[in-house]
């Protein structure tokens, strides 16, 4: 039992030093939000134990994050390192992975270009949407009749499902082949109805 507790207690360390590092980064304190729970979830990552209590208490304390707010069930996801959502990306961090500015990614989202959801001033992109070219082509059209009541993790578990519908593929793999977008907004619209 004891080994057990300072093992746990070495890992909480670990990712709170990684966090420490970003947050005191060149003897400057870092108090952006978006920089905060970016260190957070990286430090989290996909295969570490969900957060504790007060890791979780820190990232909604100084992570822009608020329990009950829209996104805070897919940063919850991400922070636990399980399901469809395990990783979602900043604004900074999209306009990095696109080569393109905060503004233009912002643009991209209204547009429905992009999916995001807002939560504590910043937007969180679910990672499922972007591949080693850019962003999924044909998201405005396939996610234009998005039920307002899905959360991001039901979008999420759709856009990786495969359906015959498809073809045998998931909207991501069928998006990702540069194929007819209106054929995903069809199946998403029967799904909203069962």
């Amino acid at each position: 039992m004891t080994t057990q507790v300072t093992r746990k207690a070495e890992g909480t360390h670990d990712r709170m030093v990684a966090v420490l590092d970003v947050l005191f980064h060149e003897e400057e304190i870092v108090l952006d939000p978006a920089v905060v729970a970016s260190a957070v979830l990286s430090a989290a990552g996909a295969t570490s134990p969900p957060l504790t209590a007060g890791e979780r208490a820190f990232l909604e304390s100084y992570g822009g994050v608020a329990t009950g707010d829209p996104a805070s069930a897919l940063v919850e996801v991400a922070i636990s390192g399980s399901g469809p959502t395990s990783h979602v990306l900043t604004s900074a961090e999209v306009a990095t992975r696109l080569g393109q500015s905060k503004p233009t990614v912002t643009r991209a989202r209204e547009r429905g270009d992009l999916y995001a959801l807002a939560s504590g001033g910043q937007l969180w992109f679910p990672a499922w949407q972007f591949t080693g070219d850019g962003a999924l082509p044909g998201l405005r059209i396939a996610l234009a009749d998005l039920p307002a009541q899905w959360a991001a993790e039901r979008l999420a578990r759709f856009m990786a499902t495969q359906d015959e519908f498809l073809d045998g593929l998931s909207p991501v793999e069928w998006l990702g082949q540069r194929s007819d977008p209106a054929r995903v907004a069809e199946l998403l619209v029967a799904e909203s109805h069962e």
